[in-house]
């Protein structure tokens, strides 16, 4: 059986201290478990300002390929990719299936 400790966070990085209760490991007394700090992906939008970003952004928050997303909203991979990239901008017509996308994610994530 195993008890929760005490637990301190530090910036970035969690440890937990676990007493432990088991008559075969009289012996061990504590474990500390460190957890890795958090780092963000490569290429993760931190504060979105295009079109491209945000649609980055939501599709790395829902662990989401561009191949996924352009099956929903009904494009070619490399649209997804020049749009993420800043080389082209969606259409008229996309860009509400992409605001459609990025606004059903969001309230699906809360």
């Amino acid at each position: 059986m195993i008890l929760l400790g005490s637990t301190e966070v530090y910036p970035h990085v969690r440890y937990a201290t676990l007493g432990l209760c088991n008559p075969l490991h009289s012996s061990i007394k504590y474990i500390v478990c460190a957890v890795r700090p958090f780092t963000y992906p490569d290429g993760y939008p931190i504060n979105p300002k295009t079109i491209g970003e945000h649609l980055r952004k939501k599709r790395m928050d829902n662990r989401l390929m561009q191949s996924d997303v352009a099956n929903i909203i009904g494009v070619s991979e490399e649209s997804i990719w020049n749009w993420e990239q800043g080389r082209t901008k969606p259409s008229k017509k996309n860009l509400e299936i992409i605001n459609a996308f990025c606004y059903e994610m969001y309230n699906a994530n809360t």
